[in-house]
């Protein structure tokens, strides 16, 4: 009865330690300076599913030696899944680099028009991570806006703050 008990508290600790792989959905929220905001749910892995391009982000690892890859996968569209690519610094600092393409309601940025926004948006932000969950509340973006013409806008670069949060 010692062993099994024994054998019982070990696979739980062991269950306890296994890391955030697509277990719990996160909100992630994109908080634009003109007020706009973006929400989604998202999944975390600790290893990508797929291999997500970004010529940047390859040129951050290769001069970066303490970064560690988390990956978002977020559904802004029903059909479509936008990989996020985050770097984990050892200094509890995410910084993710992709292609985001997003639905963006009565934009003031363009001029009050529901728009479809594609571009490269560089997000960066300290973390917490208590237990297994990551937590980011005031990270910061920058968008290059580069389909701004199709809505008779210059490509324009757009500001604002991000939130990653555990649902």
């Amino acid at each position: 009865m010692k062993k099994l008990s024994i054998i019982i508290l070990v696979i739980l600790l062991l269950n306890s330690c296994t890391k955030e792989v697509g277990k719990e959905l996160y909100n992630l929220t994109f908080t634009f300076n003109t007020g706009e905001q973006i929400t989604t749910e998202c999944l975390i892995y600790e290893k990508a599913k797929k291999k997500y391009e970004s010529s940047t982000a390859e040129n951050i690892l290769n001069h970066k030696e303490d970064l560690h890859l988390i990956y978002l996968e977020a559904q802004f569209y029903t059909s479509e899944i936008i990989g996020v690519t985050l770097f984990k610094t050892e200094a509890d600092y995410l910084v993710g680099i992709d292609n985001f393409h997003a639905p963006c309601a009565n934009a003031s940025f363009a001029a009050g028009q529901n728009v479809d926004v594609q571009g490269v948006i560089d997000m960066n932000g300290s973390y917490d991570k208590k237990w297994r969950k990551f937590i980011v509340e005031q990270g910061t973006f920058t968008f290059q806006w580069t389909n701004a013409a199709d809505y008779g806008e210059t490509n324009k670069e757009l500001t604002g703050t991000w939130t990653l949060k555990r649902k």
